[in-house]
């Protein structure tokens, strides 16, 4: 797990690796309550929803707090909702719920030193080149790099998957948040018919 501040890019952001190739980013955070490294139970809460990043400055005071959700899975950003050939990855099913229980399998994501090395290789910029590099821990190196490759995509010539394999597409995640705080999802697109035909 990470927690970065990037005024350009999200804000406060709260990065879980939910292992077998799977990451989540969370942005635009007020704080996080959780630190890096910790190891955390299904549907515990990560942070407070809020406002940062450059998003907040040029849309205040009309923007409005949210969260940006992002999934990674080998390292390339996915859609988690079932799709055409796609498995969704809620463990709920279609829709996203949170956990209803704390217990969970966790295997962990394994990174192959050599594409690690390869991705940090095909960096252009070489103040990030060097703090790839700098990464003592080859998990946090190899999870770094993954962040870097999608945020800012152009600064890489070239996408390497650098983990040891390429993990399948299954159910493996909940909403960050007890079921008490929970109502349900809708989509807008279900919602606002039936909003217009009571107007």
């Amino acid at each position: 797990m990470a927690v970065l501040s990037q005024f350009n890019r999200g804000g406060l952001k709260v990065f879980i690796d939910h292992g077998e190739g799977l990451m989540t980013c969370y942005a635009h955070l007020a704080k996080s309550i959780v630190q890096p490294g910790d190891e955390l139970e299904r549907g515990q809460a990560i942070a407070i929803s809020g406002y940062s990043g450059l998003d907040a400055a040029v849309t205040f005071p009309f923007g409005v707090p949210h969260v940006h959700f992002n999934v990674w899975l080998n390292g390339e950003p996915v859609d988690p909702f079932a799709h055409q050939e796609h498995t969704g990855l809620w463990i709920a099913g279609e829709l996203p719920a949170p956990a209803t229980d704390s217990k969970s399998s966790f295997t962990p994501s394994i990174y192959n030193p050599s594409q690690v090395q390869q991705a940090i290789g095909y960096c252009k910029t070489p103040w990030v080149r060097e703090q790839l590099l700098q990464q003592q821990d080859l998990h946090l190196r190899g999870a770094h790099t993954i962040i870097e490759m999608n945020y800012y995509p152009t600064r890489f010539t070239n996408r390497v998957n650098v983990y040891d394999k390429t993990y399948p597409r299954t159910p493996r995640f909940d909403l960050p948040f007890s079921s008490s705080e929970f109502q349900q999802v809708v989509f807008l697109d279900d919602v606002l018919p039936s909003l217009i035909r009571k107007n």
